[in-house]
């Protein structure tokens, strides 16, 4: 009897973790069996199936193999461990377990695919990106192209080419007339359309002057 008892008290700290070592219900086993009774009122004995298990399989032994499990407290673990393998607290425990081990799977999963989907959004903003780059520097181009078509140094410039060239013009016309290649009304008429344009386009070119200094 005495090997009994001592089995029974060793028993009740093996299992519910008063003997120094981690409890063999756990925590974890006996809030999932507290939830899945709490409807019917009986989550109060779900501690009380494990011992009961237990000791009903302590009473099936012999006071020598009772002797034998307190000399080897490991012993003693794995057949306490055994008694209450298929109890309720140890199935929803089980039951727990491949849950985390499923999510944590699926998480895993999920990750594999946000990180897909990630090289993806940072392909597509980077062919994106580079394109609006490309269609913004042509425009910067273009614009600069104009503005720098459009500088007033630039027109006063191509005025001032212009004016020049129709002085020229004006100057050949009078070579010819005095090397008898053209006759007096020719040259006249010839003369006096190229002076015309010449001063409206060298007016012009005062008043740009004028304007920029």
């Amino acid at each position: 009897m005495q090997a009994y008892s001592n089995a029974m008290s060793l028993a009740r700290q093996q299992l519910l973790g008063g003997g120094g070592g981690p409890p063999l219900v756990s925590t974890t086993a006996q809030g999932a069996n507290a939830a899945s009774t709490s409807g019917g009122g009986t989550g109060g004995r779900s501690g009380a199936v494990e011992a009961d298990a237990f000791t009903r399989e302590l009473e099936a032994l012999s006071t020598s193999q009772l002797e034998e499990l307190l000399k080897d407290e490991e012993a003693f673990r794995k057949f306490a461990i055994h008694s209450i393998s298929n109890t309720p607290a140890a199935r929803a425990l089980a039951e727990v377990r491949a849950q985390n081990v499923a999510l944590a799977r699926d998480n895993l999963a999920m990750q594999g695919t946000i990180e897909e989907a990630r090289n993806h959004v940072a392909i597509v903003k980077s062919s994106e990106y580079a394109g609006a780059k490309a269609a913004f520097e042509e425009l910067v181009a273009r614009q600069a192209a104009v503005l720098a078509a459009a500088a007033p140094n630039v027109l006063l410039g191509a005025l001032v080419a212009d004016t020049d060239k129709l002085d020229d013009a004006s100057s050949a016309l009078q070579d010819q007339y005095q090397s008898g290649a053209m006759s007096l009304d020719a040259f006249v008429d010839a003369y006096t359309a190229s002076r015309v344009a010449f001063h409206i386009l060298d007016l012009k070119r005062q008043t740009s002057e004028q304007s920029m200094y």
